[in-house]
């Protein structure tokens, strides 16, 4: 099997799912579809059902004082949203945005079109309902840098722990024996898998140095683990599942599923209602007596800030857009970076879950290094993952990380038919920044995202030195046993280089890198929000998604939103005597 037999594989399997999502089996386990007019009225307006916005959604409805119209752009989750076994076959579907980088990227040309593929969850529950499902907070350093560029010491890590674990409940029967650092009453379930087939490898990384951990957590910042999933119960524990659906059938709250926000109606500056576009093509306006909530993430959140007349005063004025404010909406767009290494060793009958729907299709843990072993917080982050057929690696490579098909039939040939090892280096802390741009006036155009990768030469330096540092793997004891090793994807670009140099590193870092999905940043603390999350220059409007994050954490970024949209909705509460 190649790579595109392997893509065409897993399109064949979608479009079975895609069948199946027509007959619509899910809509019954969700608030029915809101009966809305033009003018009709409502306490809270919240735009943007995903991760961010059924978690406030429901915050404010349990209040029992507060009406909500909850907007999402995209339908209700489908089965293979609730299975933890299935979520590979979500991308590129109606559920995802499909976004893409446009096609000036540094790191794209071993992409599929030359473009880098930015999946976002178009849903309810949003990216919560479409990612891979790890659960890792970020360190105390990264919060407390929020502290300090707000400076507003509520953003603290001291201070938003207790949020955290409001959203928790921990169920992992190793960790609950010493918890002290997460919650165990909240809604989101959180445990570990632990698969026997990973200590082979963690003896491995102890010898370079880095220690297991049964968890990763400031008593124990750095080393390697088995990864915490919000797949729990055999079901992905989201936001929309957790937060929205027992609230099926509150009269407070009203919910409308693909139906477009368009814009925010301003007047004098008092965001008083939002413009949409319904399923059946209808344009109405809905309108908030109280504040309009913006939670549609890093890129579709400043697309409808600019759409309404926030945003840098020159490119507002560009697109013939009246500006009602004159902000950096779209700038500062962050992203951690991978970069691919590939192994090959032994053959083994290394099994794989793709056959089970209920469990998580991959034997997958993660580490966190610091170069500076005296650091309290990492440099880079390893998702690493073994298969023992080709199917599951062409599937990842292929399909669901787009990389062209060239590429990876190359990798599949160097491993000779052996079981295969393969880790994403993820560089956690770039200094390079894109932006969010509006490619028309239509709201039903997808913005210009330029995530400006490696536009800062020290970034493709760091990383380099993070894939050099981990492929110190090939000298270790067991992957000597196993026979181990490196496989060279053979990129064109490297062509003549020495292996194991610098300069290799930096090219095969350029040529295998890709987005992790982590967007954040574009509407940023301290830039376009106060610490409050109110918009600079207007009234009655805040956001409280991840483009709010004045930088990334060094973590998978879902603990984080939830974490401030849970300080978010406590400050509406507080604001409106909502108590």
């Amino acid at each position: 099997m190649d790579a595109a037999q392997a893509s065409s594989y897993f399109r064949g399997v979608e479009d079975i799912f895609r069948m199946l999502a027509i007959l619509n089996l899910t809509a019954y386990q969700w608030p029915h579809q809101a009966c809305v007019q033009d003018g009709s009225e409502f306490d809270f307006i919240v735009v943007g059902g995903g991760s961010a916005g059924c978690l406030v959604a429901s915050r404010l409805v349990e209040t029992r004082k507060a009406s909500v119209l909850l907007i999402e752009a995209g339908p209700y989750p489908p089965l293979e949203s609730d299975m933890a076994g299935l979520f590979p076959f979500l991308s590129e579907t109606k559920y995802d945005w499909n976004f893409t980088s446009t096609d000036k990227e540094l790191i794209a040309k071993n992409h599929k079109n030359g473009v880098i593929h930015m999946s976002s969850g178009k849903m309810l529950g949003g990216s919560s309902s479409l990612g891979y499902g790890g659960y890792i907070r970020g360190y105390p350093h990264d919060f407390n840098e929020w502290a300090a560029i707000t400076n507003d010491t509520s953003w603290s890590f001291k201070s938003v722990l207790p949020l955290f674990k409001k959203n928790e409940k921990l169920v992992d029967p190793r960790i609950l024996k010493t918890n002290h650092y997460y919650g165990t009453k909240g809604k989101i379930k959180i445990g570990k898998v632990y698969y026997k087939r990973n200590r082979p490898f963690f003896d491995a990384l102890e010898e370079l140095g880095y220690n297991y951990h049964l968890d990763i957590n400031p008593d124990h910042p750095l080393g390697f683990t088995n990864i915490m999933f919000t797949m729990t119960d055999n079901e992905r524990q989201s936001t929309a599942h957790k937060f929205l659906k027992p609230l099926k059938n509150n009269k407070k709250l009203h919910l409308l599923v693909n139906t477009l926000a368009t814009k925010i109606i301003f007047q004098n500056k008092t965001a008083v209602g939002v413009e949409i576009l319904t399923e059946d093509n209808k344009t109405l306006i809905v309108k908030a007596k109280k504040e309009v909530i913006v939670t549609c993430g890093s890129i579709k959140t400043p697309q409808l800030l600019m759409l309404s007349g926030i945003g840098p005063k020159e490119e507002l004025k560009a697109k013939h857009i009246e500006v009602i404010s004159d902000l950096p909406v779209g700038k500062n767009f962050q992203d951690h970076v991978n970069a691919m290494l590939v192994y090959k060793m032994t053959k083994s009958s290394l099994a794989n879950n793709l056959a089970n729907p209920n469990k998580y299709p991959y034997v997958i843990f993660d580490g966190y290094v610091a170069l500076n072993k005296s650091q309290c917080y990492a440099d880079y982050q390893t998702i690493c993952v073994h298969f023992g057929q080709p199917l599951t690696f062409l599937g990842i490579c292929s399909f669901y990380f787009s990389f062209d098909d060239q590429l990876c039939n190359t990798i599949l040939k160097g491993a000779d038919n052996k079981e295969m090892f393969i880790t994403f280096i993820t560089y956690l802390n770039p200094e390079s920044r894109g932006k969010i741009l509006l490619k028309s006036t239509d709201p039903r155009d997808n913005p210009l995202i330029m995530p400006r990768y490696y536009s800062k030469e020290i970034d493709i330096e760091k990383h380099a030195s993070y894939l050099a540092d981990f492929n110190r793997i090939v000298n270790t004891t067991y992957f000597k046993e196993v026979e181990g090793e490196f496989i060279d994807p053979q990129l064109k670009a490297c062509e003549g280089l020495e292996r194991n140099t610098m300069e290799y590193w930096k090219c095969h870092a350029i040529g295998t890198a890709d987005t992790a999905h982590y967007f954040v940043g574009t509407c940023s603390m301290g830039a376009v929000v106060n610490s409050r999350l109110q918009v600079y220059g207007v009234k009655r409007l805040r956001v409280c998604d991840a483009s709010v994050m004045p930088t990334n954490v060094r973590a998978v970024n879902g603990a984080s939103v939830m974490m401030i949209v849970r300080k978010a909705s406590d400050m509406i509460i507080a604001d409106y005597g909502l108590k």
